[in-house]
């Protein structure tokens, strides 16, 4: 036998994926992106690697599902940073999503009889540019 790796599509040796050395590197660039297509790519394995070992491999997933989690809020920061900022759209945003009870979309129906279908339609206008 050859001692020759075969290096794979994306850089990284059949060595290295088999052993999970691209595991550390996928984590902190998903982390950082919350985009397993641009994680992988940096881990330099391919997507279906990252599905794969997500469905074979309970410890990674629960180390994916906590990367997740940090991913999520990076977004929240920024969307709150916008808020601050002025932004309508992301306070309108991020007032429903942290009080959904205070800050949800009412709406209210009344029919007055069975036989005669109602169709609605609702439009909202979140500020003057759109």
């Amino acid at each position: 036998m050859s001692d020759k790796v075969t290096k794979q599509r994306g850089g990284r040796s059949s060595t290295d994926r088999t052993a999970g050395l691209w595991k550390r590197p996928f984590l902190a660039a998903f982390a950082n992106s919350g985009n397993i297509r641009a994680s992988a790519l940096a881990a330099g394995v391919n997507r279906q690697h990252v599905y794969t070992t997500l469905h074979k491999d309970a410890a990674f997933r629960a180390e994916f599902d906590e990367a997740k989690e940090e991913s999520i809020e990076l977004l929240e920061a920024t969307l709150r940073q916008m808020a601050l900022g002025g932004n309508v759209t992301a306070l309108i945003f991020l007032l429903k999503s942290l009080d959904p009870a205070t800050y949800h979309d009412r709406v209210q129906v009344a029919q007055a009889r069975a036989s005669n279908p109602v169709e609605l339609t609702a439009t909202m206008k979140l500020s003057d540019k759109e």
